[in-house]
């Protein structure tokens, strides 16, 4: 992990600073034109699985509960925009989990995150986090650079140098963004702040920390990634279930609540609950969703099937 410190910071380096808990996350679902994957699936992309019951929702919870907040249940605002269904909520343990309607598109990704994070007190920070990610690690040692920079706003950077879709900012910084008009994040708000003598780090996150999910392909990855590589053995028992499993070997991600026929065959794809595969179907690098039918004898291929 390394970290890049921004001019205005080394200006400012000697004003005193207020200490600040991290108490939250905010998770930017949607945008001003979905990707493939949610035009093709029709659903948020945090309500898709990436294994065979977690869906990628489910990963943001538990990388963002695992953080040292300084608050009980810290809060995880998914704020929802676009014309797909938002994720579905449900009670989570180690979170309050919240989701949020953007209804106002003219207000920039900036004046969004304003808007939506208002109510938090001061001295407090949070993550901003962008929902189509899959994110298997760098999270704790972003916010270790942020605290040891003692930054007001950190910046994840992927190994390639494109930016990694999490931020870390001090609740105080949205003070600069204007109550009404479009604000944009980087040259608007960013710009501003260190004008204004702020600190701004960038932290590299480790390879692969932070897998972009816009395409069908990027969620196979994903799924790839969180089943780790586990197979069935050979010589394990082959009872009916796990033969079922032998012959879908390789699928990924393949919910116990679909329905998928012994005499089919499922590799490297995702079967979510509900689903059914019919007699010696083939399903290849395809999602499919829940409720969605593959006909007997169908071979079904690089698709999502709804």
């Amino acid at each position: 992990m390394t970290a890049m410190r921004t001019e205005p910071e080394t200006r400012a380096s000697s004003r005193a600073r207020m200490p600040r808990r991290l108490v939250g996350c905010c998770l930017l679902d949607g945008g001003v034109r979905a990707s493939p994957l949610v035009e093709e699936s029709g659903r948020s992309v945090l309500d898709l699985n990436v294994g065979a019951e977690r869906r990628l929702l489910d990963v943001w919870v538990d990388a963002i509960g695992a953080l040292p907040f300084e608050t009980d249940r810290p809060v995880v605002r998914v704020l929802h925009g676009g014309d797909v269904p938002a994720p579905g909520h449900r009670a989570e343990g180690a979170v309050r989990l919240e989701i949020t309607p953007d209804t106002d598109s003219y207000r920039g990704p900036a004046g969004v995150l304003r808007d939506a994070m208002a109510d938090l007190p001061g001295d407090s920070e949070f993550l901003v986090c962008e929902a189509g990610r899959y994110m298997s690690g760098g999270l704790r040692e972003l916010l270790e650079c942020h605290r040891d920079g003692d930054a007001d706003v950190t910046i994840a950077r992927e190994a390639s140098g494109a930016p990694a879709g999490v931020l870390v900012v001090s609740r105080a910084t949205l003070d600069h963004v204007a109550e009404r008009g479009f604000v944009d994040l980087k040259e608007q708000w960013l710009g501003k702040i260190m004008a204004k003598g702020a600190r701004v780090l960038v932290c590299d996150l480790p390879a692969g920390a932070a897998l972009a999910i816009r395409t069908r392909l990027d969620l196979l990855q994903a799924a790839r990634v969180e089943a780790g590589g586990s197979q069935v053995r050979e010589g394990a028992d082959l009872s009916a279930r796990a033969r079922l499993a032998r012959r879908v070997q390789g699928g990924w991600a393949i919910s116990p609540r679909a329905r998928v026929s012994p005499t089919a065959v499922v590799a490297r794809s995702i079967v979510m609950e509900g689903a059914v595969i019919g007699d010696d179907a083939v399903v290849s690098s395809s999602v499919v969703m829940p409720g969605a039918m593959v006909a007997p004898g169908s071979l079904v291929m690089d698709c999502v099937v709804r």
